[in-house]
């Protein structure tokens, strides 16, 4: 939301959050059981949400798991 983040995606289960002026990695959460296809920012950018093909995943900004919900709950 600030621009000051970026999240990538690789091998569709790992995402890293890096600073977007120095590339350096910030978090790197895994856990992600199901191939990832859509990562993003909250508004006011504290956490980042992966959503996968069965669950979505809140992430705090120390890498650890916030929140699950199964797609199918929802």
């Amino acid at each position: 939301p600030d621009g000051k983040r970026v999240a990538l995606l690789h091998r569709q289960r790992v995402i890293e959050v890096l600073d977007a002026a120095t590339g350096k990695r910030l978090i790197a959460p895994r856990g992600h059981d199901d191939p990832i296809c859509w990562v993003a920012f909250s508004p006011d950018g504290k956490t980042v949400t992966t959503v996968g093909e069965a669950r979505a995943t809140v992430w705090t900004p120390a890498g650890e798991i916030k929140g699950t919900a199964e797609l199918n709950e929802l």
